[in-house]
């Protein structure tokens, strides 16, 4: 289902959470989709571009963005700190971005979300993914892009496999971990695939579809252990 067609070469577009690992990358990747079209990176910390502006969600006044074709909803955290809630930073950041819709020109609201958002998931991170998206489908532009765990080289579980192959090299190869973490299965996905398929929404003009991006292949964590120790890593069960 699309909308009205939009030029590109004046299309506005800001992507909130904009240095952050999936947004810093979706911003890059716009700037080359449409170079002539007015690319907006916003976050809280301070970018490098002479695209980025700094603006807070849950304090700053939304008209600052001005007028916008899309918004890129890039914002999420895995884990809680201060006044940083999945509630905060999930559920009521689309609360407000969609009570500032009218302010912001009624764009096209293109919202990462994640595989497995449920609003009754046990996951409070997934619960509070489902219920924003719940609060986004009752309005009238959007899509949604539903990642599996996205892939980059600074993403939380990466760094956390480097240090077990680090500590394993501190007891002899040998690496204990509970049996229930290494046979958890995932299908990554790379985040260069995930900011394609936010690019490819644009193009087709897509409308009220929730897209899930998975990686082709299914890993557990012993294989990426087994993948990042060359086979050197003996992995005892516990």
């Amino acid at each position: 289902m699309g909308t009205g067609q939009i030029n590109f070469n004046q299309m506005r577009i800001a992507i909130l959470g904009g240095t952050g690992q999936i947004g810093s990358v979706v911003t890059k990747n716009m700037i080359t989709a449409f170079p002539n079209a007015d690319i907006l990176s916003c976050s809280r910390s301070r970018g490098n571009s002479k695209n980025h502006k700094v603006f807070n969600v849950s304090k700053d006044d939304w008209s600052g963005l001005g007028k916008l074709d899309y918004i890129i909803n890039a914002v999420g955290i895995i884990e809680e700190s201060g006044e940083n809630t999945f509630e905060s930073m999930h559920v009521d950041l689309v609360k407000n971005l969609i009570n500032n819709s009218q302010i912001l020109g009624d764009p096209m609201i293109i919202h990462v979300s994640v595989l497995g958002a449920h609003p009754n998931s046990k996951s409070e991170y997934a619960a509070t993914k489902g219920r924003a998206e719940n609060i986004l489908s009752k309005t009238e532009k959007w899509n949604i892009i539903r990642p599996s765990f996205v892939c980059s080289p600074d993403t939380t579980i990466v760094k956390k496999v480097r240090m077990m192959k680090n500590m394993s090299k501190w007891s002899f190869g040998f690496l204990p971990m509970p049996s229930r973490f290494l046979i958890s299965k995932f299908q990554p996905v790379m985040v260069e695939d995930l900011s394609e398929l936010i690019i490819q929404s644009i193009q087709q003009n897509l409308n009220q579809e929730i897209v899930h991006a998975t990686g082709e292949e299914t890993y557990t964590l012993a294989d990426w252990l087994n993948i990042a120790g060359k086979g050197k890593i003996c992995l005892l069960y516990t």
